[in-house]
Formats: C-alpha cells, structure tokens, sequence
C-alpha cells in the first residue's frame, strides 16, 4: 500500500539538508539511508522536482514523498540466533573475533531485522 506525505517547510527550518528534515518528519522506521534511496529514486520531490539528499530545502518550499511500502517495525524480543556463515577468525572467553564479508548486516536496523551479524 502506498502511503503519501505533504510538507511545508517552515521559515525557521530553511537551510536544512533535505535528507535530515525527512528523518524527523517521516515514520521512524525510515533511515536517513532508506530516504536517500527514495530520494534516488524519484519518491521524493520538492516543489514538483526530484530531490537530492545534500540539497539545502528553503522556506515555504512544498516536500511530497510517495513511498511504497515501509519496513516493519522491530519487535521486543531480543535477536535469535541463525545459522549464518562466518568465518571465526578467533575466540577465547573474552574474544570473538570474525571476518565480517562486505554486505552482511552488523545488527538489526530498519530493513534488516534478521540474518544480521547480531
């Protein structure tokens, strides 16, 4: 389900970065990263434009997004764990120590609520 958003930026939050005026206005289980992907593409527009991240947002400007669908919200209970592959590099008692491969998720965050290395 798609769910649209209306804003008008006022006078005192010109001179905001696009990207950090949506954080604080948009349902928190969107990330900052998650709106610069909407942003790239094309979700997200500032008086009828397509948006840039970096882009400093004027007062009166009109900001709609149009966002497809939202990640869910995290649970309560804590992390279970999964049987993922990783390489141990090494583990005492006090130590773990583990060669982490480029795109695993670290801990659960919006988007990622499992097979994270958490």
């Amino acid at each position: 389900m798609s769910r649209a958003y209306r804003f008008i930026v006022g006078p005192a939050e010109g001179g905001e970065r696009l990207d950090r005026y949506l954080v604080k206005r948009l349902p928190s289980v969107l990330s900052r990263a998650m709106i610069q992907r909407n942003m790239a593409a094309g979700h997200i527009l500032v008086d009828g434009r397509e948006a840039k991240p970096h882009q400093k947002i004027r007062g009166g400007a009109v900001v709609t997004a149009q966002l497809d669908t939202l990640p869910a919200r995290p649970t309560s209970r804590p992390p279970q764990a999964q049987n993922l592959p990783v390489d141990v590099v090494y583990e005492d008692g006090d130590v773990l120590v583990v060669n982490k491969p480029a795109g695993l998720v670290t801990h659960p965050a919006p988007g990622h609520w499992d097979g994270t290395l958490v």
